[in-house]
């Protein structure tokens, strides 16, 4: 029997709420999750994430958008300036897949 609770949504760190930043390599950090092995960090230039600026297909996780990490960090250039929005979901890794948390 294979377990079908999703994990917590990390706790987001860094960069704060509305932060204003004229730098375009950005840093991100969120709080570690009971049960997550890896965590998917979503940049965009939408507040509707309907853009995804970081996406990184990986083969274990071919239909996530943005990036799936290990670390309770990513980071990620920004294309130009302007304003950009970023979330994280916490990813548990099943026998026959996988559990996400809500964003």
């Amino acid at each position: 029997m294979v377990d079908r609770t999703p994990p917590a949504a990390p706790v987001m760190v860094l960069p704060l709420p509305d932060q204003i930043t004229n730098k375009r390599s950005q840093s991100f950090k969120w709080g570690a999750t009971t049960d997550a092995d890896r965590y998917l960090l979503q940049v965009a230039d939408d507040p509707s994430f309907n853009n995804i600026l970081n996406n990184q297909a990986g083969t274990d996780y071919p239909t996530l958008l943005g990036q799936v990490l290990v670390m309770t960090e990513g980071a990620f250039t920004m294309p130009k300036d302007g304003t950009y929005y970023w979330r994280v979901a916490a990813i548990e890794t099943c026998v026959d897949g996988y559990n996400i948390s809500n964003f």
